[in-house]
């Protein structure tokens, strides 16, 4: 089941969250949801996995497992944070 943006684009309303996911374990946890057709993903900044996330998603577009375009990454930042938010470079 997906919504539909304002721009168009159709969402899934599934979405797989990555809370308390470490180490090595967060590869097979983004990648084989890919496999599966999962499309969407809600991280937190405060569970500091973003860059093994980035890592992770930047390894299944350059083996053609998924298309940035296809997927959503949506986050929560507390609202004490965000004047130290500073932008990643990209995975694309």
């Amino acid at each position: 089941m997906a919504i539909t943006l304002n721009n168009g684009f159709q969402m899934l309303i599934i979405v797989l969250g990555v809370w308390r996911m470490e180490g090595k374990e967060i590869r097979n946890l983004i990648i084989n949801p890919i496999k599966l057709g999962y499309r969407h993903f809600d991280c937190v900044a405060d569970h500091k996995s973003e860059a093994m996330i980035g890592e992770v998603l930047a390894e299944a577009f350059k083996t053609g497992l998924a298309k940035r375009e296809d997927l959503f990454i949506t986050t929560k930042l507390w609202n004490s944070d965000h004047g130290h938010v500073v932008r990643p470079p990209s995975i694309v």
